[in-house]
């Protein structure tokens, strides 16, 4: 199948980034007791979400993303993450977006529930208790549920979203990047950006000749992108970050 010809590179760039980051936690020969190498955290925030191929623009579907956390850690300022996440995007468009009068308020409404698992890195700043971090990795997802609504006005050269939604994806491949800051205490604040790597729905071309339509672009795939905005808690309190500093001063 081609998606587990595309997900051969991003499990190879991961392996490669356990590989790299294994190594260098080992050149600095830090000891961490084996008590404090593994914890486990909770996360919860929202997504703001689109959908790339449709032609407009804007974060406009909100929806929740939460759920666990493992955590290896690699030195007291590089940590290894994997994560189970509950996850909702998709897209939102209304009715002032179109030119054709007389729609409803929510001319489109596209909900898709994802089951994400990000693997990833952060990277602290040294010798810090609390400090500014960054997240770079990747999320497979698997779709289990999608819904549609949308506001049809029965014309042969409208574009229906409802009539592709068994050709979705189930599987998916995206990038992630991210900031936010980690206090001492486990708590940590985080904002993602995520972008997918492989369309969820690939067509033939669709168009329409009649200008007077907002949808006379062929739309020939849909991929997801979004931001996340997070809270997250881990039971490490960085007690090997706190010795660390210690031990320079």
């Amino acid at each position: 199948m081609n998606w587990k010809i595309r997900i051969i590179p991003v499990l190879t760039l991961l392996c490669l980034i356990c590989m790299i980051t294994s190594s260098f936690a080992q050149s600095k020969r830090q000891y961490i007791p084996n008590n404090e190498r593994f914890n486990a955290g909770l996360i919860l925030g929202y997504n703001a979400s689109q959908i790339d191929g449709d032609y407009y623009k804007g974060f406009s579907k909100y929806g929740l993303t939460g759920g666990i956390r493992g955590i290896t850690r690699l030195r007291s300022n590089l940590e290894f993450n994997i994560e189970i996440l509950y996850s909702k995007k998709g897209s939102k468009i209304f009715h002032n977006r179109y030119a054709t009068p007389g729609r409803s308020m929510e001319q489109r409404f596209i909900d898709l529930t994802y089951i994400d698992i990000p693997v990833f890195v952060k990277f602290m700043s040294p010798s810090k208790e609390s400090s500014f971090h960054i997240e770079v990795g990747a999320i497979y997802s698997r779709l289990f549920n999608a819904t549609i609504k949308e506001n049809v006005l029965n014309n042969p050269s409208e574009f229906v979203y409802q009539e592709i939604i068994d050709d979705f994806k189930n599987n998916d491949i995206s990038v992630l990047g991210g900031i936010g800051y980690t206090w001492q205490n486990g708590f940590s604040i985080n904002y993602r950006y995520i972008f997918s790597a492989r369309n969820f729905y690939r067509g033939d071309a669709f168009g329409s000749d009649s200008y007077d339509l907002i949808i006379d672009q062929p739309v020939t795939f849909l991929r997801n992108y979004y931001y996340t905005l997070s809270l997250s808690y881990s039971l490490f309190d960085n007690k090997t970050r706190k010795k660390s500093k210690k031990r320079k001063t």
